[in-house]
């Protein structure tokens, strides 16, 4: 038998009832209603900031952008410590750096400080407006929340609220307000001038990880490790932590006084090129 009497052909595979054919699974879902959606939500409109509502929310949050009511316009610092309504906005535009702030909780559970982007705190000036000039926390630093009946504003050291001059805020209007125009504490009712929405961009199903290296969500010791590595400087290549009883920290984030306990046991070290 020699190679030429084989007949060449295409190989041919035998399928019958027994054999199943696999579906290949699609990745994007059937219909749009599969995707969950909060719809009271407006994050989507700038870029993941969304608005907390209640004070249960807001106490648990670290980082806000305060916008000037129904305006696409936050409230900005600038470095000479002015805190002015910075500009309008886009569709799908987050706060700038400027616009964020730092929330430092206060002995009292109610009452907090406000950090610019120069870690310098947010005061009440001498003609009532707010001023990013503080070095500490003191009564004239403290802000209060006020939620209510789903409406949000902000009383400040002078117990007034915080306030814009423009008559042209209301519900109906989506034009915006002249840039620049100082926030001042001098209004005793509060109306649409005085209204505000607190946007934050963390994720608002977040909880506390015990392996977290988080000072405010994190274990206490993985915290103060995290803590020490960000200041010391590490002359003898040695991490260098203070060995005493962490009860007190325990009872320091409580009171919202962590950072200041990291601190105090941070400046007791040597070899810390901050302290």
């Amino acid at each position: 038998m020699s190679y030429d009497d084989i007949k060449i052909s295409k190989l041919k595979f035998k399928t019958g009832s027994g054999v199943v054919k696999k579906k290949k699974k699609s990745k994007k879902p059937k219909h749009e209603s599969a995707i969950v959606k909060d719809p009271d939500s407006d994050s989507e409109e700038f870029d993941g900031w969304w608005n907390m509502k209640t004070a249960e929310v807001f106490v648990t949050s670290s980082i806000v952008a305060i916008q000037q009511g129904v305006l696409r316009q936050f409230w900005r610092s600038l470095d000479n410590g002015k805190i002015v309504l910075g500009p309008p906005r886009a569709m799908g535009e987050g706060p700038a750096p400027e616009e964020q702030f730092t929330i430092i909780k206060t002995a009292d559970t109610n009452k907090f400080g406000l950090k610019t982007g120069f870690m310098k705190y947010i005061t009440v000036g001498k003609d009532n407006t707010l001023q990013g000039i503080s070095e500490a926390i003191g009564p004239r630093e403290c802000f209060e929340a006020v939620f209510q009946e789903g409406k949000t504003a902000l009383t400040c050291g002078n117990s007034c609220f915080a306030s814009i001059e423009t008559n042209s805020l209301s519900a109906a209007s989506s034009s915006s307000a002249s840039s620049n125009q100082p926030i001042s504490a001098s209004a005793f009712k509060v109306s649409d001038k005085e209204h505000v929405c607190l946007r934050t961009n963390l994720d608002r199903n977040r909880k506390a990880d015990p392996s977290e290296q988080d000072v405010d969500f994190g274990r206490l010791d993985v915290a103060e490790l995290s803590y020490v590595k960000k200041f010391q400087s590490f002359q003898d290549r040695r991490i260098k932590i203070n060995p005493g009883d962490r009860s007190d920290l325990a009872k320091a984030r409580e009171d919202g006084k962590l950072h200041e306990a990291l601190l105090d046991r941070r400046a007791k070290m040597k070899h810390d090129k901050f302290c």
